[in-house]
């Protein structure tokens, strides 16, 4: 009984995690990337306290992960705690409402961690994917 307990505490706290994950990944990334004409604007900004790599691609869609032809300026660049970049896709065939964009935040490996001597240490770098809806208008 004592460990059924246990491993509901654990697994409600690793939700818990995600959920708050999540949320943090929703501020940063807007979740629908709209097409007024052949041009859209996002922008992507790092609330967090690390420096934090990203990267922006577009694809046909859920099943079909062939790119369309679009320009995407910059499709990767760094961001700086509480920094933000606007991200530009320029069309270069018809839009389409089936196309979805993907937004990857990879904190940055800042090198040393603080520890005790003679113990083990562990530093948990956690990928962030949120794919989005293109509208067109």
């Amino acid at each position: 009984m004592r460990d059924a307990k246990a491993y509901l505490v654990g697994a409600a706290i690793g939700v818990a995690f995600v959920m708050l994950g999540v949320r943090a990944c929703r501020a940063q990334v807007p979740t629908f990337l709209e097409f007024d004409g052949k041009l859209a604007e996002a922008s992507i900004r790092n609330p967090g306290h690390e420096p934090a790599h990203v990267t922006v691609v577009v694809w046909r869609s859920l099943s079909d992960s062939a790119p369309p032809v679009v320009l995407v300026a910059p499709r990767a660049f760094d961001l700086a705690p509480g920094e933000a970049q606007t991200v530009r896709v320029l069309l270069r065939e018809p839009c389409s409402s089936a196309w979805r964009w993907a937004t990857t935040i990879l904190p940055s490996d800042s090198g040393a961690i603080a520890g005790h001597a003679g113990l083990a240490t562990i530093r948990l770098r956690t990928q962030m994917r949120l794919v989005g809806r293109v509208t067109c208008h």
